[in-house]
């Protein structure tokens, strides 16, 4: 029996808190032990690794969580598809990875980082078959959560007491892939035991030849989306004088990541459900889940934006310093790109892909490349960091467009005034009562600010979801508290079923 959407919700958001803790131990440690060529001998193998991984998955991912999601049910048919999406990610592995392996041979670059490449190279062998899609699938997230959290916490102790010296950089290397590594070797394992094939089952049963035309899809998707989500940074660094604005642009940049690998977490787990729920077809669970979804990603997503633009200044220099100030504005924008990003989640990962709509997800992907290459280099040498940000915006806004277009028959079906209403008016009004704080309360400090600050918007925002009543506001009510719960409106009580 699958858990509930919300205790999923929660154990992905820790995995993906535990992976920021982890990191922010490690880096700075590394960064003193370390030459920074030492660092960037790591890099440079791990980065290369990776965009060769790309290629051997092919955009399995994602097509896999949806269709396994779909048949989890039943353990013949769940094999069965595991194995013909592991014989894809095999063909495509060996031409990738050999690709690779000569590469490490004759190219002098690779060759001088031997060691480096062919640790990374390993790791991207054994993280193309690590099989989390299928665990997603089939929302296991206990066992998710839990082995990366054991296997993080052994990964950065292992580095702490055995990386001393600059000379160590091929030891954190290896130790660095064996963290990942780690996670794909206990999937595989556990993957053999699940495996239940029927009866008289041979090798000629399998058809991979029958995803390739889906997968190519998802493929598009995640190339077109990491070109464009490239060309900011890049463009940036052409184009403007020195680097000084592309270091301003990177702090809102980091500050935008980290929000949105939270959003993406959550997404990620809905997404696994929504695409069960429509196996059959379109469901009133289905429906149900789905309006929820949307009503809490537009609440969280303009909260958080809301809370960047007003709070930008204060955050800027409790983060960095005031040498950093000229990047608040770019903050602010990405406040916006956020409540974009996070509308486009539910659209394209939410309604589209579910619904084997992925072509038009493609297309809105590949939309939006001509766009962020045109808006970055009329932009990016003229206004710096902000011609920057204000091109990413307008790019995912492109984007956006796209889907909206695309979905406007399930947006008719479960948006209303009154939902829309709801979500924006606690935005608005902590966002008016932060305002009147910064005009005329006390501002001693960044710290200090941020933190009287985030008490206003987060004690007004809280009654202003209570007072309209929103969705999910309600549902964690009824929740905790279930007396008052009966009392309140109980139009999303199927939110709560569990599939």
């Amino acid at each position: 029996m699958a858990r509930s959407v919300g205790h999923n919700a929660i154990m992905n958001v820790s995995l993906v808190a535990s992976n920021a803790l982890a990191t922010m131990i490690t880096v700075p440690y590394v960064s003193r032990v370390l030459t920074v060529a030492g660092n960037g001998s790591v890099s440079f193998a791990q980065s290369t690794a990776n965009w060769f991984q790309v290629f051997c998955t092919i955009g399995v991912a994602s097509y896999a969580v949806r269709e396994c999601a779909r048949v989890r049910d039943d353990r013949n048919k769940l094999s069965i598809l595991t194995l013909e999406l592991l014989v894809v990610i095999g063909v495509c592995s060996a031409v990738s990875l050999s690709e690779f392996a000569a590469a490490n041979c004759f190219i002098p670059a690779f060759r001088s980082n031997g060691v480096l490449m062919w640790i990374f190279l390993a790791n991207a062998f054994l993280t193309a078959f690590g099989v989390e899609w299928f665990y997603q699938a089939t929302e296991d997230y206990d066992y998710i959560v839990i082995r990366s959290i054991v296997i993080k916490v052994v990964a950065v102790a292992l580095i702490v007491l055995f990386v001393k010296t600059p000379e160590d950089y091929i030891l954190y290397g290896l130790l660095l892939a064996l963290g990942t590594s780690a996670n794909n070797i206990f999937n595989i394992v556990r993957l053999v035991r699940l495996i239940q094939l029927p009866q008289g089952f041979g090798i000629r049963d399998l058809h991979p030849i029958r995803h390739l035309k889906a997968l190519s899809y998802f493929t598009i998707m995640n190339i077109s989306t990491s070109m464009y989500l490239s060309f900011d940074t890049i463009l940036l660094s052409m184009l403007a004088p020195g680097n000084y604005q592309t270091g301003l642009y990177q702090l809102a940049a980091k500050l935008k990541t980290l929000i949105l690998t939270a959003i993406t977490a959550i997404v990620n787990v809905i997404t696994p459900r929504l695409s069960y729920l429509t196996k059959d077809g379109i469901s009133g669970k289905y429906t149900s889940l789905l309006r929820l979804s949307f009503s809490f990603l537009l609440t969280f997503s303009l909260a958080i934006g809301a809370y960047m633009i007003v709070y930008a200044e204060p955050m800027v220099v409790f983060i960095s310093s005031k040498r950093f100030l000229d990047a608040v504005p770019s903050v602010r924008i990405a406040g916006a790109i956020i409540f974009i990003v996070s509308v486009a989640n539910i659209l394209g990962p939410l309604i589209l892909i579910p619904n084997n709509r992925e072509k038009i997800f493609s297309i809105a992907c590949l939309t939006a490349m001509p766009a962020s290459l045109i808006l970055n280099v009329l932009l990016d040498g003229r206004y710096g960091a902000i011609g920057a940000s204000i091109a990413l915006a307008c790019t995912e806004l492109v984007s956006l467009l796209v889907q909206i277009w695309a979905c406007r028959k399930e947006l008719r079906s479960i948006v209303t005034v009154k939902l829309l209403a709801k979500s924006i008016i606690p935005s608005a009004a902590a966002s008016a009562a932060s305002l009147a704080y910064l005009e005329f309360g006390p501002t001693p400090s960044a710290f200090m600010t941020l933190l009287v600050g985030t008490a206003i918007f987060g004690l007004v925002w809280v009654i202003g979801l209570l007072t309209v009543q929103e969705p999910t506001a309600m549902l964690v009510l009824r929740k905790f508290l279930p007396e008052r719960g009966k009392h309140v409106n109980h139009r999303n009580n199927s939110g709560e079923e569990r599939a």
